[in-house]
């Protein structure tokens, strides 16, 4: 799988794609594993999820590790959902532990906490298409490899979840805890 990745690589981006392949692939396949309880699912999606990455890495391959093991755990998470929508018959809600977010700075004036809290009390989709958009700065083509969407899918999805977002903000009523 890796060989086949370094091939839609360019020559500088090899090296960084082993690296973040070798650091990443036992945490991708024990989340995949943890949401599809099937050891050969759960090494296809992991080979999925690092196809799409592959498909944009150059244009994310200068994100800092902690950022680029959060793309990875939102990637693999997201095609082991998309695998096992497939594999079901019927709908059923399927339970995600959430990933924290630490706050950089010390100090943290009252309205951060409250974009904060709003942020928290939003769906994870939500979450997810705001901090591709916002902090990792990917365009909507992008996000929708990422999730296995269209990139209208996508644009929709951000403009919803920017919707929401005002609308918590407003009412102020952010509890997330």
């Amino acid at each position: 799988m890796l060989a086949c990745c370094m091939i839609m690589l360019d020559n500088d981006d090899v090296d960084l794609f082993e690296q973040l392949y070798i650091d990443n692939r036992q945490m991708a396949f024990h989340i995949a594993n943890r949401i599809l309880h099937n050891d050969m699912l759960a090494e296809d999606a992991v080979s999925e999820a690092f196809f799409r990455i592959v498909e944009i890495f150059p244009k994310i391959h200068h994100l800092n590790s902690h950022k680029m093991q959060y793309y990875v755990v939102i990637t693999v998470r997201n095609v082991s959902l998309n695998m096992l929508k497939r594999e079901q018959s019927h709908n059923s809600t399927i339970s995600i532990d959430e990933i924290t977010n630490h706050q950089s700075s010390d100090t943290i004036d009252v309205e951060s906490i409250h974009l904060r809290d709003c942020i928290a009390a939003l769906s994870a989709t939500d979450r997810e298409i705001l901090y591709f958009r916002a902090n990792m700065g990917l365009g909507f083509r992008e996000i929708g490899v990422t999730l296995g969407i269209s990139s209208a899918a996508a644009r929709q999805r951000y403009r919803h979840a920017k919707l929401n977002l005002k609308k918590l903000l407003e009412e102020g009523e952010c509890d997330y805890e």
